[in-house]
């Protein structure tokens, strides 16, 4: 991977730097310079490490596993953050619960998060339990900036561009974040 050749680039031009010096220049390993050096090593080494780890697994258990394909997968799942209204839609993010292709009954259970654009007028509140229907799509980028990256941060990485939505249950979420969001937004009340 990119992070272990850039490790051990480091290491190599620690190294070279220490044998370059002239022997009675040459740093001892109890030497603070020294030990400051390979100190920054192995926290960029450890930092690199987590970002790996953090990375999700793409497989059949992971729902962006069925993104940019042309089949349709049923959702069900809790509204996890206040709907964000726009002219054309209105957009939610749910966690999903439980997905499957369309019309199949073989259930995947999933603990991601998704983001989905359904019709306006839908009304779909925080904390809603949703049927979401369609086609995942793999969040776009293009030179100016890149919405797949700008969602990976905050761990979604499949969204649903035209949703069909249907709310099965009301209030399965946190009740005192409910209370909150109705203040903020009466809108979705």
């Amino acid at each position: 991977s990119i992070g272990g050749l850039v490790v051990a680039l480091l290491v190599f031009a620690l190294r070279h730097f220490l044998t370059r010096l002239s022997p009675p220049a040459r740093l001892p390993l109890s030497h603070p310079l020294f030990r400051l050096a390979l100190l920054l090593l192995v926290a960029l080494s450890l930092g690199m490490l987590r970002h790996q780890l953090a990375q999700p697994r793409i497989d059949t258990g992971h729902i962006a596993y069925y993104n940019d394909t042309d089949e349709r997968l049923a959702i069900t799942g809790v509204v996890i953050a206040p709907p964000d209204a726009r002219d054309s839609y209105v957009q939610i993010e749910v966690l999903v619960e439980h997905s499957h292709p369309e019309g199949s009954g073989v259930f995947t259970e999933v603990a991601v998060v998704v983001l989905a654009r359904v019709p306006t007028g839908s009304d779909v509140r925080y904390g809603d339990r949703v049927l979401l229907t369609g086609q995942l799509l793999t969040p776009p980028e293009d030179e100016l900036f890149s919405y797949r990256e700008y969602l990976a941060r905050a761990g979604i990485y499949s969204y649903l561009p035209f949703a069909l939505v249907s709310v099965l249950e009301h209030d399965q979420a946190n009740p005192l974040l409910g209370a909150i969001y109705a203040l903020r937004t009466p809108a979705f009340q």
